[in-house]
């Protein structure tokens, strides 16, 4: 039973979060020379994250087999 794409889609900030996030510290071990391009990666991955919260609160519910809920109040605690 695989998970459908609307349960990744509801944790898509925190999806993109994570992969930017990943990403910068990777790039930044193996990166020589001035490093400013890694803060505009970072804030296109916050961007992008700030961007697709909207999808995420418009579209609530349950996820992963009902292990996840994700709903207003849930979103107003955990943010």
């Amino acid at each position: 039973m695989l998970p459908a794409a609307s349960d990744y889609l509801r944790f898509l900030p925190e999806i993109l979060l994570t992969a930017f996030g990943i990403a910068a510290m990777m790039l930044e071990a193996v990166a020589r020379g001035k490093r400013t391009w890694l803060g505009v990666l970072s804030l296109i991955g916050i961007a992008a994250a700030f961007l697709t919260n909207f999808y995420s609160y418009t579209n609530q519910g349950a996820a992963f087999q009902n292990m996840q809920r994700h709903d207003g109040l849930g979103g107003l605690l955990c943010r």
